[in-house]
């Protein structure tokens, strides 16, 4: 007779490896909540900052099945999505990822709010990259990062659309004559609008 399942969410013993004269492997079986068992595993320095790693990865894994509401904060619903990028992507893929939020996003935004952000005010988080000196190549890759993350809060419902999908940059010059169309029929649902 087999050894019996892990129970979901759980995980099972951890092994560790010696790979060179640098770096250390932690890998275990880990029970999601789809019921499919997976390996995971997280490298490090020493044997024991490669079991820390692995660690974390598994209690993110764990995290990621909380229930989310838009009064989450951005931080945790972080959380919530590196779990899942460390259950799906690669260890180099979810460390860039981590690294990414770490040292750019979250001591800007972490604790806004769901309900708190909008296009507006990732617009203007992203100016300030951009006049702070940040390359195009790395605020792209934060935006995927930030992407990703609120992702996760339309596939709760919690976000009716993503707002870094709103493209950047793109402002029409309505001085020009082209744009006489759009204004007569914006002209009577602004008048609506108005008090």
């Amino acid at each position: 007779m087999g050894r019996p399942p892990l129970e979901i969410g759980s995980h099972g013993k951890i092994s560790t490896t010696r790979l060179d004269d640098v770096a250390w492997r932690a890998r275990t079986r880990f029970r999601a909540f789809d019921g499919k068992t997976r390996l995971v595993e997280r490298s490090g320095p020493t044997e024991k900052r490669a079991v820390e790693r692995l660690e974390s990865a598994i209690e993110r894994l764990q995290k990621a099945r909380a229930r989310l509401t838009v009064d989450f904060k951005f931080r945790e619903v972080v959380e919530v999505w590196l779990g899942k990028v460390a259950q799906r992507r690669a260890d180099t893929t979810h460390y860039t990822y981590e690294q990414t939020l770490k040292s750019v996003v979250l001591d800007r935004i972490a604790d806004l709010r769901l309900r708190e952000i909008s296009v507006p005010v990732l617009e203007e988080f992203f100016e300030k990259l951009e006049e702070e000196g940040y390359s195009a190549s790395y605020r792209r890759s934060v935006r995927t990062a930030i992407r990703g993350t609120l992702q996760i809060a339309v596939r709760y419902g919690l976000l009716d659309s993503n707002p870094v999908r709103e493209p950047a940059g793109m402002r029409f010059d309505c001085s020009m004559s082209g744009c006489g169309p759009l204004r007569s029929a914006a002209a009577p649902w602004l008048a609506n609008r108005r008090p």
